[in-house]
């Protein structure tokens, strides 16, 4: 049997396009063959990639990767297939961003869902806030899912260059997502600054993810960091794998004021890496963490920063938080996510 995935574009390293890949290795675990077909691709994954332009029909199925803001062009209404999948990575409520530009990105992507629900005949998607969005634009087969994440992966060493550059005795907080409105970057760093000045000089904040599609956000931030003087803050753009490991061993903390996380993978990898999480209480993180985090309710700067203060110096109050942590990490065992995927897909075909 032949099952392909469609999407608009694959970049390296990136956590959409590792749920494809991954997804590629699951369907070829189970006996399907399976390409992947992209619109637009980076030049180091060409060689795993074909071009849209080539796809035929006639397929036993397909699976068509949303994702909000992509602008792809893949006529799949007209594809003659026995089974057409969506998966669905995110739905974002607009007025989480601040940037105009974005809302109307996101806008233009719940309509191109309205114009496919007609289509799809049935929908994997990573959280129920995602399901209930897909329930209210008329979707009725729709499952929840982990994202198809392996973190034996991650067993690869980190990059020793990093690891040494901050071998020293400071706090490090992180926080890994793409530097957007949506993500509360800002609320970060006004928590750090009253961190950093009031209780613990000797910090970090380490911003790990693209900012180019949000250049207003990030003018913000920069201009925020000016403004109150604010030091030892280090936006990095992408980073290679292994300059990720690297970012999670070095940090202490893993803080998230996000109202609505848009990608499950860095609390996930936060917790496998046994670094504490400090999170907003929205509905998606409390999904991917159960009882496993440590819950803000209230963004004051002065309680975060206490709480940062606790879980960094307060060995006993660390050490419940990883082992809490540890408990809920087995929910996403590569051998568990593979069997969750494979009896999904077993049941349509």
């Amino acid at each position: 049997m032949q099952i392909d995935q469609i999407t608009s574009s694959l970049n390296y390293e990136d956590g959409s396009t590792n749920i494809i890949i991954n997804m590629q290795k699951i369907l070829k675990l189970m006996g399907f063959n399976s390409n992947i077909y992209v619109e637009d691709s980076k030049p180091q994954l060409v060689f795993e990639t074909l071009d849209c332009n080539l796809l035929k029909d006639n397929i036993d199925g397909i699976i068509y990767h949303f994702l909000p803001t992509s602008k792809s062009s893949c006529p799949i209404q007209d594809l003659n297939t026995k089974l057409k999948i969506m998966y669905c990575h995110t739905i974002t409520p607009i007025n989480n961003f601040s940037d105009y530009y974005r809302k109307i990105l996101h806008a233009r992507g719940k309509e191109k869902l309205k114009s496919l629900k007609n289509t799809i005949d049935l929908v994997i998607t990573n959280s129920r806030s995602s399901k209930h969005e897909l329930n209210d634009l008329g979707y009725q087969r729709i499952i929840v899912l982990p994202p198809p994440i392996n973190l034996k992966d991650y067993a690869r060493e980190p990059n020793p260059h990093l690891l040494e550059m901050y071998k020293d005795d400071y706090t490090n907080i992180l926080f890994v997502g793409e530097i957007s409105s949506n993500n509360r970057q800002l609320d970060i760093l006004n928590v750090f600054n009253y961190y950093h000045k009031r209780i613990n000089r000797k910090s970090r904040l380490f911003f790990i993810g693209n900012y180019l599609g949000h250049m207003s956000y990030y003018r913000k931030i920069i201009e925020l960091m000016n403004e109150l003087h604010i030091h030892n803050v280090f936006i990095t753009g992408l980073v290679s794998f292994t300059q990720l490991l690297a970012y999670y061993r070095l940090s202490d903390v893993f803080l998230s004021m996000s109202e609505h996380t848009e990608y499950f993978t860095p609390l996930i990898e936060a917790i496998h890496f046994r670094v504490p999480v400090i999170a907003y209480h929205s509905s998606v993180a409390q999904e991917i963490m159960g009882e496993a985090g440590e819950w803000i309710v209230d963004k004051d700067v002065r309680e975060v920063s206490r709480i940062i203060d606790q879980v960094v110096s307060d060995k006993k109050k660390r050490r419940e938080l990883i082992l809490r942590q540890s408990k809920k990490i087995v929910d996403y065992h590569p051998d568990r996510i593979i069997s969750l995927y494979k009896e999904a897909i077993k049941n349509f075909f």
